[in-house]
């Protein structure tokens, strides 16, 4: 026969794992209402309550126990009403429910490229003339912003491959915010 404590053991470790089950469901709902779920999880709500009131019912009770069991219950009824709410609501057409596929799809334009690369050596005088032809068109195509000076955007690139000890780089030229932005990599 089991005694008064092992019980009161028992009936905690009931609470503690009905606990559980109720942030699961809580996350189900969550799932259901922001679309990702099709079913809501009745079967699941209602058999957390009667649980509840099975343990409501039982007269095992010491005053930690009273605590915890008035904790969860009023816990699970404050979520309870809030998803029967939700739930007449959706069948009302009050709210609505999120659908997985995107309404709209943002198209990138083909012909405006937003970023290229261009390979450089300081042994190679013309691979920046090739740099720059393609700094050139990008600027161009963006339509925004002034285009520098050769020399000066040249001399940069140069001055940074040396001040890092590259001799052989790709660069990215990335339009972002309307400009045209210039990356040196190994």
């Amino acid at each position: 026969m089991e005694s008064i404590r092992e019980r009161q053991r028992k009936f905690e470790a009931l609470i503690h794992k009905t606990e559980g089950r109720i942030e699961a469901l809580k996350t189900e709902y969550n799932l259901f209402f922001a679309g990702e779920v099709n079913i809501p999880p009745e079967k699941e709500r209602v058999n957390i309550e009667k649980i509840i009131r099975d343990v409501q019912s039982k007269d095992l009770r010491s005053g930690k126990l009273d605590f915890l069991l008035q904790n969860l219950s009023s816990r699970f009824y404050l979520y309870n009403n809030m998803w029967l709410k939700k739930l007449s609501q959706l069948e009302v057409g009050a709210i609505n429910r999120p659908s997985k596929t995107p309404k709209y799809e943002m198209k990138e334009q083909p012909d405006s490229p937003k970023s290229r690369d261009s390979s450089v050596s300081l042994n190679k005088e013309s691979s920046f003339d090739s740099f720059y032809n393609e700094y050139n068109n990008m600027v161009n195509q963006n339509n925004k912003g002034k285009v520098k000076p050769k020399d000066d955007i040249i001399n940069m690139i140069k001055l940074k491959m040396i001040s890092a000890n590259i001799i052989d780089a790709n660069i990215n030229l990335t339009i972002s915010k309307g400009k045209v932005q210039i990356k040196i990599k190994k």
